[in-house]
């Protein structure tokens, strides 16, 4: 029997900021988990981190992460908004 998590077929990311856009993708569909470089991305500055999902059947479900972007340190950081 499959559930809605093991029903997903594929995922990918997008990380917006304005007219930045970074994207990744994965074939591991068990979990989300990515690295990506901030290089591109305004420090101080507003991005919203997009989760999209396929199942199966071919419905494709996003989820906004919004987030805020500190590269003040040497490993940037990422955190949710207030």
């Amino acid at each position: 029997m499959e559930d809605a998590f093991t029903a997903v077929k594929n995922w990918h990311y997008e990380v917006v900021q304005g007219e930045n856009t970074i994207t990744g993708s994965s074939t591991n569909s068990s979990k989300v988990e990515f690295t990506f470089n901030t290089v591109q991305l305004e420090d101080d500055k507003e991005a919203t981190i997009n989760i999209i999902a396929e199942d199966k059947a071919g419905n494709i479900l996003t989820y906004p992460i919004p987030c805020f972007i500190d590269q003040s340190t040497d490993k940037p950081t990422f955190g949710a908004q207030d």
